[in-house]
């Protein structure tokens, strides 16, 4: 982090020492105003108070103190980046019951007002979303709009690691000891437990961190305005919404309007239910919710399998995810959204089963009309991703051949033991004696054999099968796995990446352009329909295909590409993607006959280049045939190491 002027004034003064300084001298050093070398010299003796560093003297002009060398390892002060800088100033507006004087808050910042009015513009940015604005009226500032949008706001500030500094100092701290969090915790469980309501950890953190908010803003007497938009509220949430606003008033000193009630209610109702899905019969999930929510669940499972090829959807799964999917549905009709403290994780963790996810949002925007935002697309993805283990998708099993050598039929019990270990990895095709294997040398992917010598590269067991040689079929299993999965890929690679859809060193201003110039060549090339742009563009809106640092994967599966195709564009000096720097981007396009090998090729390319410094190198390869080689041996390298 670079340092400010703050430094560089301190060693004017001990280079000068001890002669006194004049502010007016300072400012034509440093070529800023006197006003600016004021807030300076006060930043300096704010980092070693309570000794002042720099004194004043009776001529208003400044000297270093006494015996100064012993001060100087406490100022260690480095200037604030403008993303800490914005993050103080919306906490500051937040907290603000009046407007606030700029020039006093540019004096509290230790900034210059040029400074300050740069930020500013930053603010605007970052809170336009929320539905709020800064109102300038001569030399004050004030955040204007609703109360409601001021408070998704500021749980929005709180629930992001990334903007930790807006919890930095304990003046704007909103999850202090004062809230008595744990008790608040507490409290609720025991109200929830007596009411018979269900929730999860994520469902009682969210509505903790929105009733800290909620108690803040009115011990300020910050109100809500007008009530959310109605949904139905059963007699069970209305008698939750009144014990928990009873408990808020007693432990907290404060009251709730009729309209700050309906919004609690309204709340409570959006993160917790009264249905186990345990328990719950597939007529019993039908009535205690929206009938439409059951119809679009329906289709969202026939495109998962129509375009991702999942199946086998469990009733568990089906009921769990259809009451998520409608609660999902009343947040977005309320206004409100569940926090997801794991939302970047799983997105660079599990980027397929975030893509299938953001695929699902997408057709319940298309249903409700309301983008879905990534906290919510996360806890999709979670549901997903329970679907995929519990089913182990992708996990296709290997061929193996068990040689025996038969002794009272002891050999069923070897391939019992295996077939128990390796259920999900390998299938036995069949068994064979030693003497009818030299005889017909039948094929399998993977040989496992009682006698030495009887099979080239076959794993030698024991009659009793132990653990070690069970450790060591699991382990030949998963290396045959991963090379035929990786061989095939290397197909799909060649077959799908050709020389006249290769960009090297593109120039452009952001991900759109990017995109814009690659569709454009593909359009000319045949590969892509003039909507296609559209599909890919769409798809980035909803989330970044920007999964790991490096790398971006714009894509699409639709019926507007004619041939199936990996373009890659490489960027050596790297290229704005959002807010990330990208040095490759591999855009994909599946034909919709072709959809199935999507998953493969979209999860091996993530695996390949999962070290972000593998993007940055490939990008340096100024050719097709260097790309193409460069890419075999990142496979090559992954195989060595599975």
């Amino acid at each position: 982090m670079r340092q400010n002027k703050a430094k560089d004034i301190l060693n004017y003064f001990i280079k000068n020492t001890p002669r006194s300084i004049s502010c007016k001298e300072l400012a034509g050093v440093f070529g800023v105003s006197e006003r600016q070398i004021k807030n300076y010299i006060a930043q300096i003796n704010k980092e070693t108070s309570p000794q002042l560093l720099i004194k004043q003297g009776l001529l208003r002009e400044y000297r270093l103190c006494e015996g100064y060398k012993k001060y100087l390892h406490l100022f260690n002060y480095t200037e604030q980046t403008p993303k800490v800088r914005v993050n103080t100033i919306i906490a500051k507006l937040l907290l603000a019951r009046n407007s606030i004087d700029l020039f006093d808050l540019a004096d509290e910042m230790f900034i210059s007002r040029a400074t300050l009015d740069a930020d500013l513009v930053r603010v605007r940015q970052f809170i336009e979303p929320f539905d709020l604005m800064l109102q300038t009226n001569r030399d004050e500032i004030a955040l204007l709009g609703s109360e409601k949008d001021k408070r998704k706001l500021t749980s929005h500030m709180i629930s992001n690691e990334q903007y930790a500094d807006f919890m930095g100092s304990d003046k704007l701290s909103y999850l202090d000891n004062s809230y008595q969090v744990d008790r608040l915790k507490q409290g609720l469980v025991e109200i929830f437990d007596e009411c018979h309501f269900i929730y999860n950890d994520y469902s009682l953190n969210n509505i903790v961190l929105h009733l800290v908010i909620t108690i803040d803003r009115l011990q300020k007497n910050c109100t809500i305005e007008k009530s959310t938009p109605s949904t139905n509220i059963s007699d069970n949430e209305r008698e939750v919404t009144e014990r928990v606003a009873n408990f808020l008033s007693e432990n907290y000193g404060i009251t709730f309007s009729d309209i700050e009630l309906t919004n609690l209610s309204i709340f409570l109702s959006c993160n917790l239910s009264t249905v186990d899905y345990t328990l719950i019969s597939p007529c019993g999930l039908q009535e205690c919710m929206d009938p439409n929510t059951g119809t679009l669940v329906s289709k969202i499972l026939q495109k998962l399998r129509e375009y991702y090829y999942l199946d086998n959807f469990d009733q568990v799964f089906v009921t769990r995810f259809t009451l998520h999917i409608d609660n999902l549905i009343k947040r977005i009709k309320s206004g409100f959204t569940f926090r997801n403290p794991l939302a970047a994780e799983i997105k660079h963790s599990y980027p397929l089963i975030y893509d299938i996810a953001v695929f699902v949002a997408d057709m319940i925007r298309e249903a409700t009309g309301s983008m879905i935002c990534p906290d919510e697309i996360a806890f999709i993805a979670l549901h997903i991703g329970t679907l995929l283990e519990s089913q182990q998708y992708g996990q296709k099993k290997i061929t193996a051949l068990y040689i025996y050598s038969d002794y009272h039929h002891l050999y069923k019990y070897n391939i019992e033991k295996i077939q128990k270990r390796c259920n999900d990895l390998i299938n036995i095709k069949y068994s064979i004696s030693t003497h009818d294997y030299q005889s017909t040398h039948p094929d399998a992917e993977l040989l496992i054999s009682e006698s030495v010598g009887v099979a080239v590269d076959a794993i030698i067991v024991s009659p009793l099968i132990t653990e070690n040689e069970l450790r060591k079929i699991t382990d030949a299993a998963n290396t045959v796995k991963n090379a035929a999965g990786k061989s095939q890929f290397e197909r799909n690679l060649l077959y799908l990446f050709r020389e006249n859809i290769f960009f090297n060193n593109l120039h452009c201003k952001d991900e759109f352009e990017v995109i814009h110039k690659i569709v454009q060549r593909l359009r000319d090339e045949g590969y892509v329909a003039s909507e296609f742009e559209e599909d890919v563009v769409h798809r980035e809106k909803i989330s970044s295909t920007c999964f790991h640092n490096g790398l971006s994967m714009p894509h699409s599966i639709s019926n507007n590409v004619t041939h199936s195709f990996i373009s890659i564009a490489s960027f050596p000096k790297g290229q704005m993607w959002g807010k990330e720097t990208v040095y490759l981007t591999i855009l994909i396009g599946i034909a919709y006959n072709d959809r199935k090998i999507f998953r493969a090729v979209f999860d091996t390319l993530i695996e390949i280049f999962a070290d972000p410094s593998m993007a940055k190198e490939i990008s340096q390869c100024s050719s097709y045939d260097d790309t193409v080689k460069k890419i075999t041996c990142l496979i090559e390298h992954s195989e060595t190491e599975n």
